[in-house]
């Protein structure tokens, strides 16, 4: 789908990074593609801590119970016959709330200059390695331009703002021999860039995004991998593998190897993937769709049996279905107009050619007005669900309404 710009600069560097020996002191990873941060984690280790990971050169942290003070130490600790030391920080919150105690807090403050230097901060308690442990310190040592600060929220942000300032000193005087990472794992990396101090810390930073990859780079991935077990898969098909397991690189490390101990052959066949491999949600209910197009009514309500008793969520199966109906109504708008499939394509955010082109076949199969009916009443019975006692019923009933409309 057609989603916002990614930013692969700092990808791009990490692995000029790791292919030259020259790691940086300081990195922010995040981002969906969990395979790819994992294997780049895997190589700096390696590259710093070439004898494992149970030496006095490596310490891993929870940011959650990590303080400024406990960093520090570690930061300031000399590798131990070893020209570096690798420190690994899992979902510490550099940009939205501070550990001083209370209330979590959301950074909505657009004017960057007052709210970091006007007193808030400079007029503050100290260090949070001395009063991080106790937002009370922190309110009664405040100046009184933050008259919040002996309240809840107002309190806390002065708590974090102070611990930005020692973060953002730790991060200017980072040792050569540190190679600190920040990885975002279970927690969003959501830094508020209006505010000066955190366009500041990400700025001693080279932060990485590991997004999700281009059908490009996908197609080629799984290509290779197959050719590592002896096997062959056309570009179709490699296109189809990752439509059906929605793209993550470790599901579909997963599938590769089913398919290559399943298929008897040296080429994978539509058939081998279909037989093993586990779809998403979306990928089945284009299925239980392109049987409802087809006039199979009896196999679309099989699938959508098989989907409730995995406990799918009916609100899901739903949406699925309902933008498979869209694209489909798109598709047919598509073919009276005379206009392109690449444009299609385009407009409606499909990203795999042979999905384009299943459904401008299966548009050709209804008319426009069955289509537009289809469409409303996707959305009519989403207004049921939302209110129904049952809403395994409520789909029941659209899978025969849309059974219905197919001509």
């Amino acid at each position: 789908m057609a989603g916002k710009q990614k930013d692969a600069t700092g990808y791009d560097r990490l692995k000029k990074a790791v292919s030259d020996n020259t790691l940086s002191k300081l990195y922010i990873f995040h981002g969906e593609e969990r395979y790819l941060m994992e294997r780049y984690i895997g190589a700096i280790r390696k590259q710093i801590c070439p004898d494992g990971l149970g030496g006095f050169n490596y310490r891993r942290f929870e940011g959650r119970a990590l303080s400024i003070t406990e960093l520090d130490s570690a930061v300031n600790t000399l590798p131990a016959f070893a020209e570096r030391t690798l420190i690994e920080i899992y979902d510490y919150e550099i940009f939205v709330k501070g550990r001083g105690g209370g209330k979590d807090w959301a950074e909505d403050d657009t004017d960057s200059e007052s709210s970091d230097d006007s007193g808030s901060e400079d007029k503050g308690a100290g260090k949070s390695g001395e009063s991080g442990e106790s937002g009370e310190s922190e309110s009664s040592n405040s100046g009184g331009d933050e008259s919040g600060l002996s309240t809840g929220t107002g309190s806390n942000k002065a708590i974090a703002d102070a611990e930005k300032k020692e973060l953002l000193e730790l991060f200017s005087n980072l040792p050569d021999y540190v190679c600190l990472v920040f990885i975002y794992d279970t927690i969003a990396f959501k830094p508020d860039r209006r505010r000066r101090i955190n366009t500041d810390l990400l700025s001693k930073a080279d932060v990485v995004e590991f997004a999700a990859q281009e059908m490009t780079q996908l197609r080629k991935w799984i290509t290779e991998h197959f050719e590592d077990a002896g096997k062959h898969i056309s570009v179709r098909d490699a296109e189809y593998m990752v439509f059906i397991t929605g793209g993550d690189m470790f599901t579909l490390l997963g599938e590769i190897e089913k398919v290559s101990a399943y298929s008897e052959s040296e080429t994978v066949s539509r058939a081998d993937i279909d037989a093993v491999t586990t779809p998403v949600l979306d990928a089945v209910a284009y299925k239980m769709t392109d049987a409802l197009v087809a006039g199979n009514t009896v196999t679309a309500m099989q699938i959508l049996d098989e989907l409730l008793r995995m406990r799918e969520v009916p609100q899901k199966i739903l949406f699925s279905v309902s933008l498979k109906m869209r694209q489909l109504l798109a598709a047919r708008v598509w073919l009276e107009s005379g206009l392109d499939k690449d444009t299609y394509m385009e407009v409606c955010g499909i990203k795999f050619d042979f999905q384009a082109s299943q459904l401008l076949s299966s548009a050709r199969k209804m008319s426009l007005s069955g289509c537009r009916s289809a469409v409303q009443a996707c959305s009519e019975s989403a207004y049921q669900l939302n209110s129904s006692s049952s809403p395994e019923a409520c789909l029941i009933e659209l899978v025969a309404k849309l059974a219905l409309l197919r001509k």
